[in-house]
């Protein structure tokens, strides 16, 4: 860095041979040769480096040109081409007549410059002839000065004209190109000298084309010797608004015309010697050159270019208040010659060297330890490496140190690290119609942000009352509210009141901002809206109710979903019994808060008709300036929003009648006594059931009475009001069996009432006996007749009578199975005898009913039947 710095302002050569074509005198103060330039402000005076190329600045000539094309003139250079002329201009004869207006001169180096046309199928180069060759494999470097500007078809405007409006030409590769020998330096054409095969591409740089003079470098490495050398427009098609040269017609037509200056080409480490400063120490300044001088050294010291008379010496005491920048000390070493100004070394721009946005690393420039890094100009406190990883967003500049000192400054690079700020916005209430928002700025890291700002303007359904923040600073008219630094994970507040109007926007938004790169913008933007809103829901105790009388309580749950509290809450509900809402009235709540509210509803005939009860309740209440909210409850089970909660009345009872009188055979001439037991397994009340036993055939005489004290003689006809769910009412029924009772005895009991039934099936009851046929014509008693009986009924209530279901007098039975009245297999036993008393297959407890046998015998037929547990008696 420093190397190219220093040279390009000094200028220095190892052999310094001027050209000493004017009379300037470089230590005299006064403008020798009249062109202005005084002293070392003349290039005649600078340091000039050494060139292979012979006449480098076109300063020799053998005659001063007359007109366009006269490219030899500049001995010995010559036209690259036979059939293109390359121009030569010198102060001395012929120049543009507007060349004055373009600014490029007087020219930058001396008073002979070359313009060349970069035309397609129109060339120019200047080619010459080199003193010694340039050796295959050597690094080599050209340096030139060179401008461009568009001049119109010269063929009609002999003078020069420039075109008027300066087209914008592209960048196009300015190339050199070599031959090993000086034998075809005129090449026969119009195009690229490699249309001889003698000639090859050395190297090219990217020229933009501008009115005004620059510095172009090529670098090189030629394959082969090289003797000559041609300097000009690229191979191939120029690029595309180049025009070509046909289309030069008519004569108003621009083509891109390109000037060369002070040609100077050497090997490469040539321009790389570093040739010294001028170490500054308070107001004194001493020459510190590189390179070893012999005791023949002179120096000169110049103030703005103009010679300090008798500052002869190595070192210089400035004059107090004159620009130490300013001063500079020429010093020649027999053959060396070299310009030396003040130690101001430039620093190389800083490179981002990581490019993660949120991790940036920034890289100064090796070798130049210690480092100072600068944060938008201030010093960073222990940042002296060559690399430094930035934490804050902004400008970050660095020094390094040299033999003289610390380098400049370097220009800034600008650096962007990462932070996720975050802005909440929420209301903490309404009260007396003033609003309170609450603004939280966060900052969820990585890094600090050093300028926040939060932005809140009320919209027009506020007026701003006041503010108060923990941090920075709140303008209403503005809505800024300038935080500054916040670090990471920090919390910062503000709280702004104001009065709510009945009209107008009141959505109020909130946007935050900083220096830094935002990872997640989604959180850079809050908005709130004061929002009244209540949430009720209504939920019956039980889904099904089966009586008409029966209450319904249902369990309201009532919540403030908004972020505002709302007063003088009133709940309603027209289907509630009366008296029956607690509470019906509520003070307030404020956001979040939920109460618990109970009513009842007692089911009517209507109800009962109707199948169902849909309730729904209502609340209202107040937010603020007379702005109320209303909701309808809501039933939670249900998928919808604010439906009714509807609850089933299911009516239906479900009678059961069970028979036995416990024996399946009869003898003639005996008592049978029967038990009847008409069960309500509900849900619902049984109104009006009407019992029926009639006489069997055959039977005359009949006796009966009930559980609930009633009585009768022959067939039992017997209504009951009313039967409670699980409720039984139970008739003991004894018939006499005629002497020539002959055929089974067949007893059938019903029972319905004027409730839907359900089940059917249960609704009757048959026992049947068969007669004892051994005994028929026997003695009394009948004592032959073996005692096959199946129970009927068992009562296992722990009272040791009847409570088994037992069958251990009808022989081996091999399993018995026990079935509900829905044919589910609720009990099991192999090797049966008495095990069963009223259990299922856990062992617990089965409900009073009638239930189905099944009973596999080893000897003989399976017997079926049912059999009821009785647990009440």
């Amino acid at each position: 860095m420093k190397k190219f710095a220093i040279l390009f302002f000094l200028q220095a050569l190892f052999a310094c041979s001027i050209y000493a074509q004017g009379s300037e005198i470089c230590d005299n103060g006064i403008d020798d040769d009249g062109d202005g330039l005084i002293d070392l402000n003349d290039p005649e005076c600078t340091c000039q480096l050494p060139s292979l190329i012979l006449n480098s600045s076109f300063e020799n000539h053998s005659q001063c040109p007359t007109t366009y094309g006269q490219m030899s003139y500049s001995t010995p250079w010559v036209s690259g081409n036979l059939f293109t002329s390359t121009d030569y201009y010198n102060s001395c004869g012929f120049l543009l007549q507007d060349f004055p207006a373009t600014g490029l001169y007087p020219f930058p180096h001396g008073d002979g410059v070359v313009g060349a046309a970069f035309i397609n199928d129109y060339k120019e180069y200047l080619a010459t002839c080199l003193p010694s060759d340039l050796i295959a494999g050597t690094n080599y470097t050209l340096k030139m000065l060179i401008a461009c500007f568009p001049l119109t078809n010269t063929s009609y405007h002999p003078a020069g004209i420039t075109c008027g409006n300066t087209p914008d030409y592209e960048p196009v590769e300015v190339t050199i190109y070599g031959s090993a020998t000086c034998t075809n330096l005129m090449v026969a054409g119009v195009n690229a000298p490699t249309q001889n095969l003698a000639w090859f591409v050395l190297g090219s740089a990217t020229y933009d084309p501008a009115v005004e003079w620059s510095q172009l470098t090529l670098n090189f490495t030629p394959p082969t010797n090289i003797r000559a050398i041609s300097i000009g427009p690229p191979e191939g098609i120029l690029p595309p608004n180049y025009p070509v040269f046909t289309s030069l017609y008519p004569p108003n037509q621009c083509s891109p015309y390109f000037l060369f200056d002070n040609l100077v080409l050497n090997e490469t480490p040539i321009f790389e010697v570093d040739y010294g400063d001028i170490c500054i120490n308070g107001n004194v300044l001493t020459a510190t050159p590189a390179q070893p001088l012999s005791n023949n050294t002179t120096y000169q010291w110049y103030y703005q270019g103009i010679a300090i008379q008798g500052a002869t010496g190595p070192q210089y005491t400035v004059i107090t208040g004159n620009g130490i920048q300013d001063y500079a000390v020429k010093i020649t070493d027999n053959g060396t010659c070299m310009v030396l100004y003040p130690f101001t070394a430039p620093m190389d721009t800083p490179v981002i060297t990581q490019t993660d946005a949120c991790n940036p690393v920034i890289a100064a420039t090796p070798g130049m330890a210690p480092y100072q890094w600068y944060f938008n100009g201030i010093a960073i406190t222990g940042a002296t490496e060559a690399q430094h990883t930035p934490i804050a967003t902004g400008n970050y500049t660095v020094t390094g140190t040299l033999a003289c000192g610390p380098t400049n400054q370097s220009d800034a690079v600008a650096v962007t690290v990462c932070s996720d700020l975050q802005i909440i916005k929420t209301i903490t209430d309404v009260v007396n119609g003033q609003v309170t928002f609450k603004l939280t700025a966060k900052n969820a890291g990585p890094q600090n942000d050093n300028n926040v700002v939060v932005t809140d303007v009320l919209p027009t359904g506020y007026i701003y009352t006041s503010h108060t923040t923990n941090t920075g600073s709140y303008d209403p008219i503005t809505g800024f509210w300038n935080i500054g630094d916040l670090a990471v994970n920090n919390e910062d507040e503000l709280f702004i009141t104001a009065t709510v109007n009945v009209s107008g926007d009141h959505t109020n938004t909130a946007t935050i901002t900083g220096l830094n790169n935002d990872i997640e913008l989604a959180s850079n933007t809050s908005s709130v809206t004061p929002n009244g809103e209540l949430y009720l829901s209504k939920a019956a105790e039980y889904t099904t109710y089966y009586n008409e009388g029966e209450i319904i309580t249902y369990t309201l749950i009532l919540t403030n979903t908004g972020n505002i509290t709302v007063h003088d809450i009133v709940i309603d509900d027209d289907n509630a019994d009366a008296g029956s809402i607690i509470p019906s009235q509520i003070v307030q709540l404020t956001p979040g808060e939920s109460i618990t509210i109970t009513a009842q509803h007692t089911i009517t005939p209507a109800d009962v008709a109707a199948g169902v009860v849909v309730n729904q309740a209502t609340v209202i209440g107040e937010t603020y300036n007379d702005i109320f909210v209303k909701a309808s409850s809501d039933d939670p089970a249900t998928a919808e929003e604010e439906d009714a909660t509807i609850t089933n009345i299911v009516v239906e009872a479900d009678l059961q009648v069970t028979k036995t009188n416990d024996q399946e055979v009869y003898q003639a001439g005996t008592i049978v006594t029967y038990t009847i037991t008409v069960t309500n397994d509900g849900p619902s009340i049984a109104y009006n059931v009407d019992i029926h036993d009639n006489l069997p055939a055959g039977i005359t005489i009949m006796e009966w009475t009930g559980s609930n004290a009633t009585a009768g003689s022959s067939a039992l006809n017997e209504t009951v009001n009313n039967l409670l769910p699980g409720e039984s009412v139970t008739y003991t029924v004894t018939l006499t069996i005629p002497d020539n009772f002959e055929g089974n005895l067949i007893n059938v009991a019903t029972a319905e009432s004027d409730i839907f039934d359900p089940v059917l099936g249960n609704n009757k009851a048959v026992d049947t006996d068969t007669p004892c046929l051994d005994c028929a014509t026997g003695p009394e008693p009948c004592t032959t007749c073996p005692p096959f009986f199946i129970p009927k009924g068992i009562s296992p209530n722990g009272d040791t009578m009847n409570d088994r279901f037992d069958l251990t007098e009808l022989g081996t039975i091999n399993k018995l199975e026990i079935f509900n009245r829905y044919g589910r297999q609720v009990y099991s036993h192999t090797n049966y005898t008495n095990q069963w008393e009223g259990q299922d297959n856990s062992d617990n407890e089965l409900p009073i009913g009638t239930y189905y046998y099944i009973v596999y015998f080893e000897e003989k037929a399976a017997q079926t039947g049912w059999v009821y547990i009785n647990r009440n008696n």
